[in-house]
């Protein structure tokens, strides 16, 4: 299992680096391409392949191209961006897109966290949450934290790069990370609407948790916050901690995750040290078996699930990991038209799968999506 992890590693790095040997390489294939065409003659033209090229959408304009996440909803699309709520449906075969302006006032550095019931905002000292079926009309809970913990001095929220800024689990329950002046802290909300169609929310509990003394030493920022069903997760420098269904917190593991992701029915986790990782695997998220040690290249990967299988993401790169009867089936996804734009958020919707980056949504039909990449295109 290792040292397919391993193998991948060094074919992730590769990718990295030689992407101006890629360029060049590409110049020449296309100059051989031309001069091939030339000399052919009219009577016997050269078959062309096309390859499904990743399509931007062209109705996310200017700042709608900044898009941070997304989420399905039955019949929504809804894609979070810097002033935009925005959706996609269909009515029969026409696509519709909206782009609501909703109150946000935050870091850009920050992912929002989107499910089929909530939306969730920040400003410097206050948590909104809104009916995601209707962020604009709809009637939301605002709470303001100096009134929830009176020392509470600012949110401390890990970048989008790592994780979303708050997690929501499958009980329309959120967990909010903050710091007071003397200790880093935990805000779990639970939340309730009014009915299956209802654009109304309310506020049924709260409750704070402190982590312990050495959790974190003195660095902040450094919270990841995972979420799988009705559990949470927590990293820190302290270690990795676990909020249960019954509300129960406690320590998991003595190291960090950098990295959760489930693959099939068992989740997995990396944690940093130095210059390599360490990667943990478990059936019930209590106990870890330690499996071996990784480059550090695979914490950069982030995770989401498409049609039940496991996809990975970096930058512009696409990932599908599988698992085999000994270890990984690591594959990488053809990524032909992506190349240069980072992607945020991949999700399925309609016989398609979309693709936010910080410059552009994209799609392309789902069959085509599992395409595995050409060892030598560009991206």
């Amino acid at each position: 299992m290792v040292d397919e992890y391993i193998c991948f590693v060094q074919r992730f790095d590769r990718e990295i680096n030689l992407q101006k040997t890629k360029k060049n390489m590409k110049r020449i294939a296309q100059f051989i391409t031309c001069f091939i065409l030339l000399s052919c003659n009219d009577d016997d033209p050269i078959p062309v392949e096309d390859v499904p090229i990743w399509q931007k959408h062209d109705r996310f304009l200017f700042d709608q191209k900044i898009k941070y996440n997304s989420h399905v909803d039955e019949d929504k699309l809804y894609l979070l961006g810097t002033r935009n709520f925005s959706y996609i449906q269909f009515e029969d075969t026409t696509e519709i897109v909206e782009h609501p302006m909703v109150w946000m006032k935050y870091d850009q550095n920050y992912k929002m966290p989107i499910s089929s019931d909530l939306l969730v905002t920040a400003n410097a000292r206050t948590v909104h949450f809104v009916a995601s079926k209707d962020p604009v009309g709809g009637i939301g809970v605002w709470l303001h934290m100096e009134q929830l913990d009176p020392g509470f001095e600012h949110f401390d929220f890990p970048g989008f790069w790592w994780t979303e800024a708050m997690a929501i689990n499958s009980r329309n329950e959120c967990l909010v990370p903050y710091a007071t002046k003397d200790s880093r802290n935990l805000l779990l909300v639970r939340l309730n609407d009014w009915g299956d169609n209802s654009v109304f929310m309310d506020t049924l509990e709260t409750r704070c948790y402190s982590y312990p003394p050495d959790a974190l030493g003195n660095i902040v920022g450094s919270d990841r916050l995972y979420t799988f069903d009705d559990v949470f997760y927590m990293s820190t420098l302290g270690g990795t901690f676990r909020i249960d269904e019954t509300y129960a917190m406690e320590k998991v593991l003595e190291e960090s995750f950098t990295r959760m992701f489930e693959v099939g029915d068992r989740l997995f986790g990396l944690t940093f040290r130095g210059s390599e990782s360490r990667l943990y695997e478990s059936i019930d998220g209590v106990s870890w078996n330690y499996l071996g040690i990784l480059d550090n290249s695979f914490r950069q990967l982030n995770h989401c699930i498409v049609n039940d299988k496991t996809i990975a993401f970096y930058y512009s790169q696409v990932f599908e990991i599988g698992r085999t009867a000994d270890g990984f089936d690591i594959k990488e996804l053809s990524n032909e038209g992506l190349f240069g734009h980072r992607i945020t958020s991949i999700t399925p919707f309609k016989g398609k799968v979309y693709v936010t980056t910080l410059s552009g949504v994209f799609y392309k039909d789902q069959e085509d999506f599992w395409i595995e990449k050409e060892e030598d295109s560009e991206g």
